[in-house]
């Protein structure tokens, strides 16, 4: 997989609609990177933090506490075309 031009910055995406339109593009590939982060701290659960996703053309950032977030990335998560 090539990787996203070096210039470009990764994309913040903090709201379910900006997310669900990131999440279209991405499946159109067939493989992505997903990395996700976890808050440790004064928790003894370990709690989501952030998303992070790449397809060959871009990269996001999704902060799994805005508003849909969750909701919008299920889709391209459980898509079997998708190698993640």
């Amino acid at each position: 997989m090539s990787h996203p031009d070096s210039h470009t910055p990764p994309a913040w995406l903090a709201a379910g609609e900006a997310v669900a339109a990131c999440v279209e593009r991405c499946r159109n590939h067939t493989t992505l990177a997903l990395d996700t982060e976890f808050m440790r701290t004064d928790t003894f659960w370990a709690k989501l933090a952030l998303v992070q996703f790449a397809s060959s053309e871009e990269i996001a950032l999704a902060d799994p506490l805005g508003p849909g977030v969750l909701d919008a990335l299920r889709p391209l998560i459980a898509d079997p075309a998708v190698t993640k």
